[in-house]
Formats: C-alpha cells, structure tokens, sequence
C-alpha cells in the first residue's frame, strides 16, 4: 500500500521518465484518487483533464466519424483532448481554465489525462484504451508530448468492474493506494476549512 504522499512522488518520477508505462490507482471508491491527481496537476500548472470512463460510449471516447474531401472517413477525436498550439507563453497558461480545455488549448505546462474507474467501462471502451495507453494515441490524434496519462481502478471483489486483458493490463503500473488517517486530517482543514 502507497499512502498520498508516496503515490504522488510516485507518478511524478514515472511521468518524468516518460516510460511507456501509466500509473493505476487502485482503491476503493472514495479514498481520494481523483484529488490525488487534480492537486496533483493543480501544484504544477498543469491541466487535468479526468475521464469518467465507467460513464463513457464509444463515440465519447474516439470521437464521430466524418467524411473529408477526398470522401475518406476520418476520425474527429472528442473535444477533450487538447490540440491547439495557440497558446505561446507559460504565463497565459498558468490560468488555464475548463473553458479553455474544453477548446482543446494545449497548455505549455502540460497535462494528465486522468482515466477514472478505467476497469469500469463498457468493452468497446477497454479495447479502445489499448491504443490511448500503450502509444498516446486515439486514431490519428496523437496527445501532445508534455501531456501523460494517469488511471484508477477499484478492487474487483468489491465492485462491478470487467477484467482486463493481459496485453491492457501489463501497460500498467499498478499502485495500492491508501491514504494515512494523519494525511486525511492534515488535507481536510486546509482544503475544506473546519467543516
């Protein structure tokens, strides 16, 4: 078991190896996980774009189908993901808000893709994950080189969660995340003040 402060110095070291490899928190339902990544990607001015995989359809994921000029069918990947450089400076990217992810804005900061509840999701989804987790890919759209990717998962004897396959679950490294009963009361003041 990882506490908060471990799992955090643990994705950090794994993103800044860019090894071909995507943290999994798991944990039970409630612990945390998500706050871990968003504080996470809050202290380094970086997006957090999180992906509630369990609630996903297929076209969420990899987006609708056109029809380009020469009558191909293309991919248009989901407006989640970033894809424009517009942004040029550090200082305009320090306040990237939800509007701006949402526009797809490449922050220069970059970015986590947080695949929440990742084992929760629907089959078309799982084998649509191969691609996003194993090459940064979805189709043709390639995430940006400072964005990384991060999932959680609950415990399969405690939740209705589908089995992986192996070629899926060995482009993971999986962490047993747990947060310390002292890290949960040091957090909860200096986030949500005395309630």
């Amino acid at each position: 078991m990882m506490n908060f402060k471990e799992t955090t110095q643990f994705i950090d070291t794994l993103i800044k190896a860019k090894v071909n490899l995507v943290a999994c928190l798991l944990g039970h339902t409630g612990i945390g996980k998500t706050e871990l990544v968003e504080q996470y990607a809050r202290q380094r001015k970086m997006d957090c774009i999180v992906i509630h995989v369990a609630q996903l359809e297929p076209s969420d994921f990899i987006g609708l189908y056109q029809i380009d000029e020469d009558g191909r069918t293309t991919n248009c990947p989901p407006n989640w993901l970033p894809y424009k450089t517009e942004v040029a400076d550090k200082k305009s990217a320090n306040k990237v808000a939800l509007e701006k992810i949402v526009k797809g804005v490449i922050n220069p900061n970059g970015g986590i893709i947080f695949l929440d509840e990742i084992n929760r999701g629907h089959e078309d989804i799982r084998q649509s994950l191969y691609q996003l987790v194993n090459k940064k890919e979805i189709h043709t759209y390639k995430l940006p080189e400072n964005y990384s990717i991060v999932a959680a998962a609950n415990p399969s004897n405690s939740y209705e969660t589908y089995e992986f396959d192996k070629a899926l679950v060995n482009r993971f490294a999986w962490v047993k995340f747990q947060p310390e009963v002292a890290e949960t009361f040091e957090y909860l003041p200096n986030n949500h003040g005395g309630n």
